[in-house]
């Protein structure tokens, strides 16, 4: 047992060994941050690591794991800007004397640990849905007691000190592979300026800037929905008896929904059965005394018309009876709210029950409040973010927007619109995934 332990600690030593040599030799500084996203992982195991810089007093996430490119504009990307900054600003960390107290003496990391209740007066409503149970925030500094950055970890689980003291020694050596970066990129000499005609240059680039277009945006709630959406209604009125399938659930043609109240209905069936019954007995005694008296043969054709008429009687209540089973008249899944809100409820004939989707059909739905509407430009394509998938973006194409607006579930007026998603094979298999 003692030979085995020694293994697993002299294994992951060598693997602490290694990862410090590989990040040497990383020549650019984004090789750099893709290396200790993905492979710290071998080391210490995580849910998501994100590398980021600190300039001008603003964090820019640079790298997160699993993503090739990071969006700042994300809501789940801006909770970790905003939290970063919020430390920044209660620790101290904008004077060099407050950052030199804050790190430990010959070291140039020093990170904090959070929980989700730490979050609560950051985040209150929406922070569960982005971040995990715990994580640990580390910041980088260089000789000169400035912030360059750092590392941000989460996990379901919360870290040991064994593997916060090697994540702060990985960290110490990427601040020092940072700060190499850093003094590699200085534009500017420090006995230098910019003259003659690099001023103009700098000048020129300036006014051309100030000539560009500034493009409007806005930051709305959107929704991965079917585009083709089957309305199930019920062929008459009548009371929702019984409820067969759960929201969200998948269905085949043919499968019972859900069954209308019978009673009524069977009521009716059996008293048209027992009239038709009736008549044919009358039909049969009318035909045998018709041969005793020729009189009771205009009475028998009456009688077998009666017979169609109570035929086409029992016809028509059998299809009743069989339309209290409402199905499903496509494969898909079926969407509604919740089977309470349904048994016992009067509806009306042709009233909407149920919707019924098919997820091979997919659009993106907008909803725009009425205060935050702007010029939509169609040529133009938007950019939307998955719950499942917060770091990635993706694109999607306006094709309709609503006239005018309408007021929503949640109570505001806003406008409508849909879009066609670009990538809509790769956003199938990402929902088949979760």
């Amino acid at each position: 047992m003692v030979d085995k332990k020694v293994s697993k600690e002299l294994l992951l030593f060598l693997k602490l060994i290694s990862f410090f040599k590989k990040i040497r030799h990383q020549e650019t500084e984004e090789q750099a941050h893709f290396f200790l996203v993905n492979d710290l992982y071998n080391i210490i195991p995580y849910k998501q690591c994100i590398v980021w810089a600190y300039k001008n007093n603003k964090v820019v996430l640079k790298n997160a794991s699993g993503q090739v490119d990071v969006s700042q504009r994300s809501p789940y990307a801006q909770f970790v800007i905003a939290h970063i900054e919020n430390i920044i600003t209660e620790e101290g960390l904008k004077s060099t004397d407050d950052i030199a107290a804050f790190f430990e003496k010959e070291s140039f990391s020093a990170y904090k640990s959070y929980s989700l209740a730490d979050y609560n007066k950051y985040e209150p409503n929406d922070v569960k849905e982005w971040v995990s149970p715990h994580s640990v925030c580390f910041f980088l500094r260089d000789k000169n007691n400035i912030i360059l950055g750092g590392i941000w970890l989460e996990r379901n689980e919360a870290f040991s000190k064994v593997e916060l003291a090697m994540i702060a020694d990985v960290g110490d050596a990427y601040a020092d592979k940072l700060a190499m970066f850093k003094s590699s990129k200085r534009f500017f000499k420090k006995s230098g300026g910019v003259k003659g005609k690099y001023k103009k240059i700098v000048l020129a680039a300036l006014v051309f800037l100030c000539f560009l277009p500034v493009r409007n945006s806005m930051v709305v709630d959107v929704e991965v929905v079917s585009e083709d959406v089957r309305a199930i209604s019920v062929p008459y009125n009548g009371l929702i008896k019984e409820v067969l399938v759960s929201p969200n659930q998948l269905v085949k043609e043919g499968d019972v929904l859900f069954f209308l109240d019978r009673v009524q209905l069977e009521n009716n069936y059996n008293i048209a059965l027992q009239e038709l019954e009736t008549s044919r007995k009358k039909l049969e005694k009318t035909q045998l005394e018709s041969f005793a008296d020729p009189a009771k043969k205009s009475d028998f054709r009456i009688l077998q018309e009666q017979i169609k008429l109570k035929e086409i009687d029992v016809r028509y209540a059998q299809e009743r009876l069989n339309a209290a089973s409402v199905r499903a008249n496509r494969s898909g899944i079926i969407l509604f709210s919740d089977k309470n809100d349904l048994l016992g409820q009067p509806i009306q004939a042709g009233q909407q029950v149920m919707t019924l989707a098919n997820p091979e059909s997919i659009e993106l739905l907008i909803r725009i409040p009425s205060d935050g509407i702007i010029k939509i430009d169609r040529d133009v394509h938007i950019k939307f973010f998955l719950n499942i998938s917060p770091l990635e973006s993706h694109k999607a194409a306006i094709k309709t927007v609503s006239y005018k607006p309408q007021k929503g579930a949640n109570g505001i007026f806003g406008y409508s619109a849909r879009a066609d998603i670009v990538d809509v094979q790769k956003i199938e298999r990402q929902l088949l995934m979760h």
